[in-house]
């Protein structure tokens, strides 16, 4: 098989770079990558870039950083113990109010919900803390209920999932069954 000329594996081998280390770069300055985006612009299969990953992880154990994912999207972050430092350094405090993390809560077990539902459940108007929400990347938009006046519908995020620690909605429900069941 010929590799295309400029393709990383060519670049991988002639320049002793490891595909992890290009990972743990490209996370490190984008952000959030998903895997197919990693597939294609790395030029390797989906189980290279598995491998990678995990390999990834494995030589993150020993860092201040992990390796995050959601619903095939990837990022860096850095371990909970370092948390109490990182907030001395940072200008804005993101604390949720206990408004916002309500209705958080009922986006993240009714979704995909609109305005008028949460403001049902609540008993009050939600439109300061949605676009609360919103503005911090947790839930977003994502399109309109054929209903008179087209009510928005929202969803959760990645982020969301990122920030509670889960790596999929179905990871998120089961906790919230298990929580549940316990009461």
């Amino acid at each position: 098989m010929t590799k295309k000329k400029g393709t990383l594996k060519e670049y991988n081998f002639s320049e002793g770079v490891m595909i992890k280390d290009i990972i743990f770069a490209v996370l490190f300055a984008v952000g959030k990558v998903s895997l197919h985006d990693l597939c294609e612009k790395l030029n390797i299969t989906t189980s290279e870039a598995w491998f990678h990953i995990k390999e990834l992880e494995k030589s993150l154990k020993e860092t201040p950083f992990v390796l995050l994912y959601a619903d095939d999207n990837f990022r860096l972050a850095t371990r909970p113990e370092y948390s109490p430092y990182i907030s001395k350094f940072r200008s804005v405090k993101q604390n949720l109010s206990s408004e916002a993390l309500e209705t958080l809560a009922i986006i993240i077990y009714k979704q995909p919900c609109t305005k008028a539902e949460i403001e049902e459940i609540r008993g009050v108007d939600c439109e300061k803390t949605i676009s609360t929400l919103i503005r911090a990347g947790l839930i977003r938009a994502i399109g309109n209920i054929k209903k008179p006046g087209s009510p928005v519908m929202y969803t959760i995020t990645d982020n969301c999932l990122f920030a509670l620690g889960v790596k999929s909605y179905q990871e998120l429900l089961n906790i919230v069954k298990a929580k549940k069941d316990e009461i």
